[in-house]
This record gives structure tokens, C-alpha cells and sequence, in this order.
């Protein structure tokens, strides 16, 4: 059995990636020296010819691409920056196994340190490596925007095969590179397709941002100068690699080996998200959230090196309002922060966590939690509570630290006050509630001289004092929004020389009435939707609204229904209407919930009928569309067309389909010629070749099985394919079909379940269809088998989701690339 034999050529993705090739571009065509202009071509804005300077030896070089099959070695700092740099790949394979590969080659190859400064981005598909010369040096890598390392994509293609070869070559005994990022784009990222990813030895954040959306390690020095560095994932709970401790984790993710380090981090500088930490040493993790830098820092653990694996993250805001206090000695917890701790260790070797604040990181100035430095504790998160703490402050109120020295759990920390100086008050009671009031009452605290108490609805708005400085022990709180069902309270010790954290409660006025979801919109006709939405908590009933879109005044579609669904009549054909619906519970209702927006159907008007028959075909021409319907179950529509031309490819496309329609051509004979059956509302698509000027051809519309509907009309449309031309190309040029004179070529376009290309090809073969998205990657492969002469081809797009692609075909002589907009 014959293999189809797949190739990728990775350049040619990034072209759709990146601008076009611009003069002053460089690329590889022999082995050797970076400054040796004899290496490299130049492109002079229309094509690659000879030079006599070398990439980066004047100022504006452009992208510089190392080619496949040709090594090159930086043996000097190259003079200037260069604006990219692309090492390629090429490989073959079958639906099995790598035939073969070829790549690029980038070396740092000197006896002294050399430095390589790339202002735009970085991407690594075939090798960089570092040649060990004498003496100890560490070479640069300056990156202006992304990092890609690996082939995004490749896992896409039918073969199983392990094809990332990407090499990123950090450490050669005593000779390195270090990596700079002067990003100056916020949204530059470091990716790639390479689960592990690069490992860098001493790396430098230097710029206004990075994201990480893939794994990189560290084994050096990680400096920290300026920009927020953001890796996009989180770890799984629960989950970890077979046969080791190390988590999963979805997206990007920072790892320092063994004995690395970071420095410098600031609140100009650091990482918001997890960092992971291997080994046995200790470890401040370069953490923050929201514009703060808040660190945490470890002791050295102790235990099997290979199962030492420790990560933390600070998460700014919602750190303690939503969990209990079970830990009797703990009187309260920041409001606005939590510290996540994971991984494993062995937990019979307890770990010292510190943690601290500062002007910057506190809830309030000074923070509400450190009244008083020696009351501050690391407290717990053990499921939904507090249950325990640990560790006494040190500092002033204004910035300093505590220390946990017996951590034998992981989970989320915060920082805490066990209320020594100044008790927090206890024993909080809500009594006497109505619509709009309530009592509220508390324990006295030993000390305390008054108290302050505040109220506020539940899910928003700020606090609202009731008492400053009050002497009784409880307070009545008056003109509650009767609307609100859902308040808390808090109320705090005020002493001789401090005062306590707050201590906060809930109480309900009424009924909760939840809000609907779910919302759908179904059996669309011109005049009429069916409305859908899902169950509310505690609801009686629901009142449903809707208006046009362009109008300003809701109109009353169903009050106090309890059903769940519900047919919206008397709308207006082609027209775009908003809905809402609120749920109504006893003494309240959940507030409207929008529902989206529908647009009804066309009316349908057939202005062709009667034409049931083949001796009543109304005549049609080409290129302009016919608006009919199928009204009853024995309705039949007949048109003919005669084409004209001595010799004409003309497709016929049947589309806004409603129901099941079929599409029949006959020559004038009446025989059929071609058809399409399409199972349900998809196009019905057709191309014939006509070869003589008065052929006559009857076109039939029909329901399949008595399919019919009088809500909407199909489009019924004939095109000409005439002055088709083969596509060829030169060894190594690209000549691309674009929009124009051609533009029959591919249809229908905008496609929703498949499109038809019309090419013709000077030999026979198999080849493949590549569509590619807005972002290079290859996103389906669909083989395809050529004769010799005009082929149609039909190409299933029902599987990608909406959106703008690139389609391409490569078969020797041949080389297509198309713009397709998928839409449904």
C-alpha cells in the first residue's frame, strides 16, 4: 500500500505569521562566521542576491533567518541590533515514523565573551548552541519582544512521531549564555510547543513585561530589574507526573533547579503567578499579585533531592472574607491577601515559611491585622477555615515579617492577629431582623474603652459606619434596602494605646431569589422564537421582556409564568430583538438576567411559482441569485439555464437552507448530468462543465423526503469558472492564487461545512491540503489525490471553528495559497 508522505516546512509557517520579507533581510547559504559576508544573502525588495556586509554590521539590518543545512558561529559581538532572528527546521515524515530531518545551526563559538542583541523576537526551531573554548565566560542573548522555542503546531499532524528537536544549549562546561528580555511590548510571551521547554543558565527581566505560556527552567541566576513576568498556568490539584512529585500544570510555568537563585525582585519587578523550585537549599520566591511584591521565603528542605519539589503564589484581595475562623488563638486575617504554598516535601522535616508587608502590600495604613507587630501570626487555610497559626511579628506596623518555623503543610497562608494587646470582639448575634433593620450584638473585650461598628450589602458596595467610638456593646442598624436581602457587619475593640482587627458576621432580611442562567433561543421563524432559560433558586415564577435591539423601552412578553420556556410571537421578519427574564420569589425578585439577542428569519416571498414542472422552468442567468421557496411537501422548483460560452465550468449553489433540500442538474434532454444530496440544511453545491454554446441545462429544487418551510427562502446562485489557469512556479518561488479575476476559484467563501477548489495540475499525484491559522498553526491536513488537467476538489471545513485561515497546497510544480473565512 502506497504511504502519503507528509512535509512541513516550518519557515513556511511563520511567513503567515510574521510581515513580509522587507529589504535589508538576511539569510544563511553556507557554513561559517557570522561577519563573513560570503555566509549570507540580502534581500533587496524583490528578491536574494549577494552582499558584502554581514547581518548587524551596519544599523536597520532586517529579520535574519539561519537557513537549513548551514551552520553559523558568532566569533565577535555583532556590531548593531538585528530585528529577529528565525533558526529553521525541515523535516518529512509518514503517518508513522520521521523520514528525515534537516535543521539550522546558531553557535556561540569565542575565546572571549560575545553578545548577540536581537531587538524583535527570538524563535528557535532548529539549534543554538554554546562551543566550549578556553576560559570561563557567559556569551549574551539580547530579546526585544517573544521567545518561541520548538514547533508550535506539529502535534497536529496525524503522525505520532517525536519531531521537537529544538535545541536551546545554555550551559557547555565553563563556557554559557545568559538571556536578557528588553521587552517593550507588554504582551511579548516566551512559547513553543516543547512540553519541558528552554533551559536558561542566568536570565535578566529587563523590559515592560512577559508572559510565559509554556515551561522554562533556570539553573543560574534569575535578575529581576524591571516588568511584571506572568506565567499563564496553575497546577492541577491532586495531579502529578507518573512516578515523581512534580505537578501538572496547565500552560506556562517557572522552574528553579537546584541551588538557582533570584535577585532584584522589586514591586517594578517580579512574578505574578506560581514559581517552582527544585533541590535542598533555601529559596525566596520572587512573587507578587495586583502591584504588589510580596515574597515568601523558605528554609532548605530536607529529603530525597529527586521528590523536593516546592511552589508558592501570592493572590491579591478575597483572602480570608470568605472562610470561618476555627483556630480558638485567632482572633482575625488580612482581607486582602493569601499566600499559596505547594508540592511536596517530607513533612517529618518541618519548613520555616516567612512572609512580610510593607507600605505598599498592607489593607490599610497601617494594616487593619498588625494593630500591634507582636500580635501578627502566619495563619492556615485548612478547606473552608483557619484552623491554625503559627510565628510571632517582628518590624512596626508600617513593614515587617513573621515567621512560621514548624510548616508541615502545604495549602494557603495569610497573615493573622491573635489579639494580645488588643482583643478582637466575640460572640457576634443578629437579632430582631426585618425588611430594613436589625440588632446587632457582641461580648465586651477586657480593655477595650469603645468600639466601631460598620454594615454593607453583601456582594458590593463599601462599608457604611454605625458607630465610632461607642461605649454599648451593640447597635441597631435602621434603613436596610428592603430590595437587599444578603448584609454583614463588623465590629472592632478600640483600646488605651490600639485597637483590634475587625471581627465580621451575616445576616439575611429575607428570601434569597436567585438569578436565572442558561438562556436559549430555538425554533426560529420569521415571526417567531422559542425562549429558554434554567431554573432559580427559591423562584415562584418569572417575567420574561424583550424589545429590538435598536429601541430604548422593554416590552412585556409573559408575566408570572412558571414554566421554563416560552414562544415569543408576532415579531417582525429579518429584525434583531434583545430579551431578559427575572425570577420572582416571595417578597423579591432575583433582578433581570439579559438573555442575548436573536434575529428573526426573512419572510419568504416566491415570486417564480407556478415552475413545478420542467415546461415551466423560469430562466435564470448567471451570476445572479434566485430567491425562492419550498411551501408544501409536494412543492417543486424548475429553472434552466443556458450558459453561453463555447466553453464554461459553472458552479451551482444552493444555500440558506431551512430544511432538507436536494439539488438535481439535467441536460436538455431532461438526463440527469449531476446532483447533490446533502444530508440536512448544509449547501448543496454542483459544477459542470458545459462544451457547447446552446446547451440547455434544467436545474430542480425539491425537499428531500417532502421537507419544506414557509418561513424562509434559499438562495439559488450560478457561477462562472471561465478563464481558469494552471497555477505553476519555478523551483523555490511561491506564486500565491489571490482575489481578482480568479476569485471563482474557491467557493462558496465564506464556507461553513466545506468548500470547492477548482485547480488545474500538470501531473498526477497525491498530495495535501494544509489549513493554517491566523497564528501558523496548522490546523487540518486533508489529502487529496491530483490527475492530470482540471480537478475539482472538495474540502470538509465543518470541523474548524469560525474564523480566518490560510489554505495551501504544495505538489511540485504547484503551490496554492487561498484565504478562507469560515463562518456558521
Amino acid at each position: 500500500m502506497k504511504k502519503n508522505i507528509l512535509i512541513l516546512i516550518v519557515s513556511t509557517i511563520i511567513a503567515f505569521t510574521a510581515s513580509a520579507q522587507s529589504a535589508g533581510d538576511y539569510r544563511s547559504i553556507a557554513n561559517g562566521n557570522w561577519n563573513n559576508a560570503a555566509n549570507w544573502e540580502i534581500y533587496n525588495g524583490s528578491s536574494w542576491v549577494n552582499t558584502n556586509t554581514y547581518p548587524g554590521q551596519n544599523p536597520g539590518t532586517g529579520a535574519i533567518t539561519i537557513m537549513t543545512e548551514t551552520e553559523i558561529k558568532i566569533t565577535a559581538t555583532v556590531p548593531n541590533p538585528v530585528a529577529s532572528l528565525f533558526i529553521d527546521i525541515f523535516y518529512a515524515h509518514d503517518d508513522t515514523k520521521i523520514l528525515y530531518i534537516t535543521i539550522a545551526t546558531l553557535i556561540f563559538s569565542s575565546e572571549s565573551t560575545v553578545s548577540l542583541n536581537v531587538s524583535g523576537d527570538v524563535v528557535i526551531f532548529g539549534e543554538l548552541r554554546i562551543d566550549n573554548q578556553n576560559n570561563a565566560k557567559t556569551h549574551m542573548l539580547s530579546v526585544g519582544r517573544n521567545f518561541e522555542f520548538g514547533k508550535a503546531g506539529v502535534r497536529d499532524y496525524p503522525c505520532s512521531c517525536n519531531v521537537d528537536r529544538a535545541v536551546f544549549q545554555t550551559i557547555n562546561q565553563d563556557d554559557k549564555l545568559g538571556v536578557t528580555f528588553n521587552t517593550t511590548d507588554p504582551n511579548s510571551t516566551i512559547s513553543g510547543n516543547d512540553y519541558l521547554g528552554p533551559a536558561f543558565l542566568d536570565v535578566t527581566f529587563n523590559g515592560s513585561g512577559l508572559i510565559v505560556s509554556n515551561r522554562i527552567s533556570i539553573s543560574g541566576t534569575a535578575t529581576f530589574i524591571n516588568g511584571v513576568v506572568k506565567p499563564t498556568g496553575v497546577p492541577i490539584v491532586g495531579e502529578y507526573l507518573q512516578d515523581s512529585y512534580l505537578p501538572v500544570i496547565n500552560g506556562g510555568a517557572i522552574f528553579f533547579n537546584d541551588d538557582a537563585t533570584a535577585i532584584g525582585a522589586s514591586i517594578t519587578s517580579f512574578v505574578d503567578g506560581y514559581v517552582w523550585k527544585w533541590g535542598d537549599d533555601p529559596f525566596t520566591f520572587p512573587i507578587g499579585d495586583g502591584g504588589v511584591y510580596a515574597p515568601l521565603t523558605i528554609t532548605a528542605p530536607v529529603g530525597d533531592l529527586q521528590y523536593l519539589i516546592l511552589g508558592a503564589s501570592y493572590v491579591r484581595s478575597g483572602g480570608g472574607t470568605s472562610a470561618t475562623i476555627s483556630d480558638p488563638g485567632l482572633h482575625s486575617v488580612s482581607n486582602c491577601e493569601y499566600w499559596t504554598f505547594d508540592g511536596y516535601f517530607d513533612n517529618t522535616y518541618p519548613l520555616a515559611v516567612t512572609v512580610g508587608w510593607t507600605p505598599a502590600s498592607g489593607c490599610a495604613s497601617p494594616p487593619d491585622y498588625i494593630p500591634n507587630v507582636s500580635d501578627v501570626t502566619l495563619a492556615y487555610l485548612n478547606g473552608t477555615s483557619w484552623s491554625n497559626h503559627g510565628g510571632t511579628g517582628i518590624g512596626t506596623p508600617a513593614s515587617g515579617s513573621v515567621t512560621w518555623s514548624d510548616v508541615t503543610t502545604l495549602g494557603p497562608f495569610t497573615l493573622g492577629n491573635v489579639g494580645t494587646s488588643c482583643g478582637t470582639p466575640s460572640g457576634l448575634i443578629s437579632s430582631n431582623i426585618t425588611k430594613t433593620s436589625a440588632t446587632v450584638t457582641w461580648l465586651a473585650v477586657p480593655g477595650a474603652v469603645s468600639y466601631d461598628v460598620d454594615y454593607k450589602a453583601s456582594s458590593y458596595g463599601p462599608w457604611i459606619n454605625v458607630i465610632t467610638g461607642g461605649t454599648a456593646t451593640s447597635a441597631n442598624l435602621s434603613g436596610l434596602d428592603a430590595s437587599t436581602y444578603d448584609w454583614e457587619w463588623r465590629v472592632r475593640s478600640n483600646c488605651a494605646s490600639a485597637y483590634s482587627s475587625y471581627r465580621q458576621t451575616q445576616f439575611i432580611t429575607g428570601v434569597y431569589c436567585g438569578y436565572s442562567s442558561g438562556s436559549s433561543v430555538s425554533d426560529f421563524t420569521a415571526h417567531s422564537v422559542t425562549l429558554g432559560w434554567s431554573a432559580a433558586t427559591n423562584a415562584l415564577n418569572y417575567d420574561v421582556e424583550y424589545k429590538r435591539s435598536t429601541d430604548i423601552s422593554w416590552l412585556p412578553a409573559v408575566t408570572g409564568t412558571t414554566a421554563l420556556t416560552y414562544n415569543l410571537s408576532g415579531l417582525t421578519a429579518s429584525t434583531t430583538y434583545d430579551w431578559r427574564r427575572k425570577a420572582n420569589c416571595t417578597g423579591s425578585s432575583g433582578g433581570y438576567v439579559q438573555g442575548g439577542s436573536f434575529t428573526t428569519h426573512p419572510a419568504c416571498i416566491d415570486v417564480y411559482e407556478p415552475n413545478n414542472v420542467s415546461s415551466q422552468a423560469k430562466t435564470m442567468n448567471i451570476g445572479a441569485t434566485i430567491i425562492g421557496g419550498i411551501f408544501s411537501s409536494n412543492d417543486v422548483d424548475w429553472y434552466k439555464l443556458t450558459p453561453g460560452n463555447s466553453k464554461i465550468t459553472f458552479i451551482v449553489t444552493l444555500s440558506n437552507l431551512a430544511a432538507d433540500y436536494d439539488l438535481y442538474v439535467y441536460d436538455k434532454t431532461l438526463r440527469l448530468v449531476r446532483s447533490s444530496q446533502t444530508t440536512g440544511s448544509l449547501d448543496e453545491v454542483v459544477s459542470i462543465v458545459s462544451n457547447s454554446p446552446k446547451n440547455t441545462y434544467y436545474i430542480k429544487v425539491v425537499g428531500k423526503n417532502g421537507a419544506y418551510t414557509t418561513s424562509q427562502c434559499y438562495n439559488l446562485l450560478v457561477q462562472s469558472q471561465a478563464g481558469m489557469v494552471a497555477s505553476s512556479r519555478a523551483p523555490g518561488v511561491d506564486i500565491a492564487i489571490t482575489d481578482g479575476s480568479t476569485n471563482q476559484l474557491l467557493y462558496p467563501n465564506p464556507a461553513s461545512q466545506f468548500v470547492y477548489l477548482g485547480l488545474n495540475s500538470e501531473t498526477e499525484g497525491t498530495s495535501n491540503v494544509q489549513v493554517i491559522n491566523a497564528v501558523g498553526q496548522v490546523k487540518k491536513l486533508h489529502s487529496i489525490k491530483l490527475k492530470k488537467g482540471y480537478n475539482q476538489l472538495k474540502i470538509p471545513v465543518n470541523d474548524l471553528t469560525p474564523g480566518t485561515y490560510l489554505l495551501r497546497i504544495n505538489k511540485a510544480e504547484l503551490n496554492v495559497i487561498r484565504k478562507i473565512v469560515i463562518k456558521r
